[in-house]
Parts: C-alpha cells; sequence; structure tokens
C-alpha cells in the first residue's frame, strides 16, 4: 500500500514529523543521531519526514547564500545612535560593548539598553539583520527584554536598542530559596524560551546572567536572537558562553533548540544545588544530556516534566524505571492517606488493591489529559505561527497556510472551550483566531476569501478577549475591533456596524490612563477609509493627517507599510474632493514610500502587494490628469509586478483583482495615448473575468462594484472609437449594477462622486439624457 499523500496525513502525525525534520536538519550529515532519533516512530511518520527532505533539498538547490564580512573591533563610540544618546558604558562582552540610552528625538522618555555589536555586516548582511530585527521586534512576551530599534551605523556596526531591565541573575535571586519556589521561577524563563522557539527564534546564549529576576519575582530573558540577527555564519563570532554550550556549540555548530534545551539544563542544575531530590535530578540529566538525541525534544518537553515533579507525578525522564517506580510516586503523593490505611490494607487487600490501582490509573488519565491539552496547545501554535510564517514566503503556499489554519482551528477551539485553560492559553487562542482571519479573508493581506468565515472567528476572538482581564486583554479586544472594522467596510460597506467597532477600539486604544500607541495609527487607517467611503474627505484628510502625527510602532517595516495607507487615504480624499491635478503629488508621495521599502525589504510579500497597487492609483489619476504617457510606463511597470505577486500565489483572491484591475487601468493609459486596438481586448477580457468573480460570490459588494468600474472603463474606450453602441450597452449594464446596490442597500457615497459620477457623465455625452437618468433611479 503506497504510503498516504501529505495531505491525508493525521494533524498529530504531521506535527510530529514537522518536529522531526527541523531536528534533523540540525543535524543533515549525522547518521548515527538519525538512527537513534528515528528508531521508534511509526513508518507513516517516518516517510512523511523522508517527504519533507525531499521537497527541502529541491528548494535548497535555489537558495542564494550571503557572505558576511569578518569581525573588526569597535572604533569610538558614537555620541548619538539612531534616537538614542550614549550616556555611559554599563558593559562589554563577547558579542560587544553594552551602553545606557536615553532617547533624546521629544517624543517621550525612555531609558534602553544599547548594544554595539562587533560584526561588521556585509551590505547582502546587513539587508538580512535589518529583516531578521524586524522578525524580532515582535518577540512580545511579558519575560522577554524587548527589542526597541536597531540599525546599522555608517561604518557597518550593528547595534539594537533593548528594553532596559533590573534585576538580579537568576542563580543570586533565587540563592536560600527553597527548591519548588527556585524551579517556579526556572518555569518562567523556560517558558519565554518556548515561547521564543515557536517563533523560530533560538537564543544560543542561555546563563544566569542572561536570566534576570526583578524585585517582583518576575523573569526577564535578555539579549535574545543575537545569534539570528548575526548570522552563524560570521566567522570569528561566537554569541555563547563555553561554561553553558552543548558539546554541539562548541565542536562548532549552528545554533538550535537543542542547544537552548541543553544550557536551560545546566541552570537548572545551579539551581538544584546538592538536591537528592532524584527525580528533578534526572530531569537535569536528561536536559543535558551529552548527545543531542537524548535531551528533551523541546522546552516545552522539559517544562511538562517539571510540572509532573512539582506535582508529584513520574516524571519522562524516568519513565523506563517501571511500575514500582510509579507506584511509589503514587505513594509520595498520598503518604498520610496510605499510612492511615495500612491495617485496612492487610484486612482488605483484594478490594483495596483493585481501588489503588483504578486510582492510580485516574490519577494517570488526568496527568495525560494535562499532557494532550499542552500538546494540542503546541500543534496549534506551531501550525498557525511557526509553519505559517515559513509558509508565507514559500511560492504557492497559500492553500496550504489556510490547511495548516484549518488544523490548528481545531486545536484552538478545543483549548478555548476548556474551563481550566490558563489566560495565557486563551490569549494564544485569540491570538491564533485573530491570525487565521487574516489568511481567510483579509482585504489588503494573501487569502483565499472565505470572508464569512473569516468574520465568525473575528467575532469569537473578541468574545474570548472579553474574558481575559488586565491589559492583555485590552489589548486583543481593540485588535479584534481593528480587524472587525477592517473586513467590514471593505466587505460589506456596512458603515453603521464599522463606525460602532472603531468606536469600541477608540475607548481602548485612546484611554488617557492606558492609551494603545502601538495601535493609534491603526486606528487612524480604518478610521480615515470609513470617512473616505462614506464622502467624508474632509474628516478622512484630517484623520489621516492625525495618525502620521501619532507614535509609529517600533517596527521599521510595519511603520513604512501604515505610513503608507495613511499617505493613500490622504491623496485619495484628495482626488474625489478637489480633483485628479492636486492629487498626482500625494500619490506619488505613497509610491515613492513603497519604492523605498522595497529596496529594503525586497522579499517582503506585503510590499510586493502594496507597489503594485500604489502604481495603479497614481496612474488612474495620471490619465484624469492628462498625462496619459507617463500613465502608461507606470501601469506596464506596475502589471508587470502585479503578475509577479500572482505568479507567487495564484489562490490569493486579491492579488488576482489588483492584477485585474492594474491590466484595465494600463488599457485605459493605452487607449488615452492613441492605441485603442490594444485596449479593448484587455478590457473586455478584465469585465468578463469581474463578471465570473461576481457571480461566484454576489454577497461580496466589491465584487460588484468592480464588474460595474470595468464595464464602464470598457464604454470608456468604445465610444471614442466609434462603437457607442457597443459602449452605451456596457454603461447600461454598469448602471444596472448600481442600480442593485442601491436597491439592496449597500451604496456607498463614494459611489455618487466617484465611479458613478463618471459614468453619470459618460452616458449623458454618448448616450443621451434619458439613459443617464436612468442610473439615478
Amino acid at each position: 500500500m503506497p504510503p498516504p499523500r501529505p495531505e491525508q496525513a493525521h494533524p498529530e502525525q504531521e506535527r510530529q514529523a514537522l518536529a522531526l525534520f527541523e531536528r534533523l536538519s540540525d543535524r543533515p550529515d549525522d547518521a548515527r543521531y538519525r538512527k537513534r532519533l528515528l528508531a521508534r516512530i511509526e513508518p507513516a511518520v517516518v516517510q512523511r519526514v523522508e517527504a519533507l527532505e525531499r521537497s527541502a533539498a529541491g528548494a535548497g538547490r535555489a537558495m542564494p547564500t550571503e557572505f558576511p564580512a569578518v569581525r573588526k573591533p569597535l572604533g569610538p563610540p558614537p555620541e548619538q545612535v539612531g534616537p538614542f544618546r550614549l550616556v555611559e558604558q554599563i558593559g562589554e562582552g563577547g558579542m560587544g560593548q553594552v551602553w545606557r540610552g536615553e532617547r533624546s528625538d521629544g517624543l517621550f522618555d525612555q531609558t534602553v539598553a544599547v548594544k554595539l555589536l562587533w560584526s561588521h555586516l556585509a551590505p547582502l548582511a546587513a539587508r538580512r539583520f535589518a529583516e531578521e530585527r524586524r522578525i524580532l521586534a515582535r518577540l512580545e512576551h511579558p519575560n522577554i527584554a524587548r527589542l526597541i530599534d536597531g540599525g546599522v551605523l555608517p561604518d557597518g556596526t550593528p547595534w539594537l536598542a533593548m528594553e532596559h531591565v533590573a534585576g538580579r541573575p537568576i542563580d543570586e535571586a533565587c540563592a536560600g530559596r527553597p527548591l519548588r519556589e527556585a524551579v517556579a521561577v526556572f518555569v518562567q524563563a523556560a517558558e519565554a524560551v518556548q515561547f521564543a522557539h515557536a517563533q523560530l527564534i533560538v537564543h544560543a546564549d542561555l546563563k544566569p546572567s542572561n536570566i534576570l529576576v526583578g524585585a517582583d519575582g518576575r523573569v526577564r530573558l535578555l539579549d535574545f536572537g543575537i545569534a539570528r540577527l548575526l548570522g552563524e555564519e560570521v566567522e570569528g563570532l561566537s554569541p555563547m558562553t563555553p561554561d553553558f554550550a552543548s558539546p554541539e556549540r562548541i565542536a562548532g555548530a549552528a545554533p538550535v533548540v537543542a542547544d537552548d534545551v541543553f544550557a536551560l539544563g545546566l541552570v537548572l542544575e545551579g539551581l538544584a544545588g546538592k538536591s537528592a531530590d532524584a527525580d528533578l535530578l534526572a530531569i537535569v540529566a536528561k536536559a543535558r544530556a551529552h548527545e543531542a538525541v537524548d535531551r528533551y525534544g523541546s522546552v516545552a518537553d522539559l517544562i511538562a516534566d517539571l510540572i509532573r515533579w512539582r506535582d508529584g507525578f513520574g516524571v519522562q525522564a524516568r519513565a523506563g524505571d517501571g511500575a514500582l517506580y510509579r507506584a511509589r510516586r503514587f505513594v509520595g503523593r498520598h503518604r498520610w492517606g496510605v499510612g492511615l490505611v495500612t491495617a485496612t490494607i492487610l484486612a482488605l487487600s483484594a478490594a483495596t488493591t483493585i481501588s489503588t490501582v483504578s486510582y492510580i490509573r485516574a490519577e494517570q488519565a488526568r496527568a495525560e489529559a494535562r499532557a494532550r491539552f499542552e500538546q494540542a496547545r503546541g500543534a496549534a501554535r506551531y501550525l498557525l505561527f511557526d509553519l505559517g510564517d515559513r509558509l508565507e514566503r514559500q511560492p504557492r503556499s497559500l492553500k496550504l497556510r489556510i490547511e495548516a489554519a484549518r488544523v490548528s482551528q481545531a486545536y484552538l477551539d478545543r483549548l478555548a472551550r476548556s474551563p481550566d485553560a490558563p489566560l495565557e492559553v486563551k490569549a494564544e487562542s485569540v491570538r491564533g483566531l485573530l491570525r487565521l482571519a487574516e489568511v481567510q479573508g483579509r482585504p489588503g493581506r494573501p487569502n483565499l476569501g472565505q470572508t464569512d468565515q473569516a468574520k465568525k472567528n473575528l467575532a469569537t476572538a473578541y468574545a474570548l478577549a472579553a474574558a481575559i482581564p488586565g491589559e492583555t486583554g485590552r489589548r486583543l479586544r481593540a485588535r479584534a475591533r481593528l480587524d472587525q472594522a477592517h473586513i467590514t467596510v471593505m466587505i460589506d460597506n456596512d458603515f453603521p456596524a464599522t463606525e460602532r467597532y472603531l468606536a469600541e477600539a477608540r475607548a481602548l486604544i485612546f484611554d488617557p490612563a492606558r492609551p494603545i500607541v502601538e495601535l493609534q495609527r491603526d486606528w487612524h487607517a480604518e478610521m480615515g477609509a470609513l470617512r473616505v467611503w462614506q464622502g467624508r474627505y474632509a474628516e478622512a484628510m484630517a484623520t489621516a493627517r492625525a495618525g502620521l502625527s501619532a507614535p509609529p510602532p517600533r517596527d521599521a517595516r510595519t511603520a513604512v507599510i501604515i505610513e503608507t495607507a495613511l499617505q493613500d487615504l490622504i491623496a485619495e480624499s484628495t482626488y474625489y474632493a478637489e480633483g485628479a491635478k492636486p492629487a498626482v503629488a500625494p500619490y506619488r508621495v505613497e509610491m515613492a514610500l513603497l519604492e523605498e521599502a522595497a529596496r529594503r525589504w525586497p522579499d517582503d510579500p506585503t510590499v510586493r502587494r502594496l507597489l503594485p497597487r500604489a502604481r495603479w492609483a497614481l496612474g488612474t489619476t495620471l490619465i484624469d490628469a492628462g498625462q496619459a504617457e507617463e500613465a502608461a510606463r507606470i501601469l506596464q511597470r506596475g502589471v508587470a509586478e502585479a503578475r509577479a505577486v500572482v505568479a507567487f500565489e495564484p489562490a490569493d483572491v486579491d492579488s488576482a483583482r489588483a492584477l485585474d484591475m492594474t491590466q484595465s487601468a494600463y488599457a485605459q493609459a493605452l487607449s488615452a495615448t492613441g492605441r485603442v486596438g490594444e485596449a479593448v481586448p484587455i478590457l473586455a477580457g478584465a469585465a468578463e473575468a469581474r463578471r465570473r468573480r461576481m457571480e461566484a460570490r454576489p454577497e461580496v459588494v466589491m465584487y460588484a462594484r468592480d464588474y460595474a468600474v470595468a464595464l464602464a472603463a470598457l464604454g470608456d474606450v468604445q465610444a471614442p472609437a466609434g462603437r457607442v453602441a457597443d459602449a452605451c450597452r456596457n454603461y447600461d449594464a454598469a448602471g444596472a449594477v448600481f442600480a442593485d446596490l442601491q436597491r439592496t442597500g449597500r451604496y456607498a457615497a463614494l459611489d455618487d462622486s466617484g465611479s458613478l459620477k463618471l459614468l453619470r457623465e459618460a452616458q449623458a455625452r454618448w448616450c443621451g439624457a434619458r439613459n443617464a437618468d436612468a442610473t439615478r433611479r
């Protein structure tokens, strides 16, 4: 019987295969490691691992190689690094110098730790440094010191601005504490490490001095991901401390998850001290095993064993010790109860034996249930975030992303329904549902057009977030309302509902006592878009300009993307309120921002999608402004870029729509320059494609409007070329679509001042006043 196709694999088998594939990828030439790792794995999983390896080998042949420059000593430090003034040096080590920095740009007061790193980066590596810094900026966790900013100085020195943390190393902070308290502190650190691993980021230099404990008992991890930023192939740079480095790292291997597990084992060994607790010592021994294959497969497995130890259950580190060990653990957990019934056991041995065995089984069942809960949690995070982030940068992967998201949703639903789920898990469920809704149907992002399912998941996410107390719940509710507003205005044109969502988001984001600064520009962008749809252009422009005055996000790429959205709102409002010529300048600003972003992040999927859309907006405005020759050149380039985006992900309905729009605009530019024969077939094909899209999804207002616009554009080319009858038929058909939108309550004020206004003018010119009047009914 042939092995199952990948899409037919059981979700747990797929998760196991992906985890094994990653571990084997870290040791590609170690046959002994491979044999031991796969020795007890079921054949179906092994076959899936082999399929993944074949796929990776094919992809790997096409991957380019970067060559970072070698390490150079630091020169005199500058007085200013980015927006931070260097105040005093507070440390120096194998990675570089650490300075206390004070923000000096006047936006707000802030103290940071500025790290000047030894490595000098070649141009290609510098681009990678910027990209990886963007990834690390998303590493938001209460136990990880945040990356605030970073960049490369003119002399090539990379720098990072990290959150300034006050605290003591974990070994000093836990000295003299009871063992259970010390392990509880350690688990905080381990959970932060596991969170980072779920984002595909390893630490590579875990040690007590990088794990600080504040006066309030909160653990903070420092220097996360610096190895990832610099690249493990930088000659002469070893971001590790030998006393806490695994044998593989000392031998020169690149940092992987197993190395962080090893380092955590050594940290835990230091906290355990001279403890005689055999279970805890077994956990330490497994975590710091010499052979990577003998260690815990993940930090989550290490944490799960520590929880078993804390609760008195048998630990997986001693799983081979047999039934006698498990019975002793049971007695240890119930020492007093067992002592009180000794005499009864002697008298009722048979009954007691049955009861004891049943009770042990019940305890084991509860432990297994907790373990299954953690497995479901890990699988959901892996599929939705780890795998999803990877697949986003792979061509033709959207359907696989949806499948991974669909499987993960089953896990998320199960987690959300669990009454005993901790708040952190509920928050993960909300974030997962927000991500899933984005992939399913968020306009402006790669999606499959599953808007109904996306809206359901956003509603569920908000309801779950409402049950999460504190700052985490507030931020998740605000994000959910912003996402609901975006999809509601773009897909449904339901302006009252959008107003309600944005009002609730505003109350959370602009709360004077607890503002959510990083979402303020997002809110202005969504509110500005609503005002454009409502035809309230002056308000839209004011809202967009207020957004540009709000503090930008810390991540440079995110800041540019939101800035272009706000700039687009200014340009769009100018176009509809004042005409095409005044709108040309703000549209040029938008396109220039995205061209610069494309140079900085050439492989970023979002930037690649936004740039042809900006060319479309500027090109169509130039046509209306009488500059058709320049418009044709810009739109021709936009068509090529849009085709590349569609080729990268053919299943993305938004990309297909953007290509259709850009081709139609290019045809209009061709017509305006006298190339009517080339323009008509393009526009006729676009109209037919949009008709099919509208008929397949009649509930999507955007598709109906697109079809009407395409018909009108075709008429605009036919009429001057002498095909007036054909043009008027297309105008009539377009008017009928707009009339249907009016009749069903899906009409927007933007239509009156935009497409429908132009349609009425064309009908009055070419088809007579009677037809123009018909579009008003």
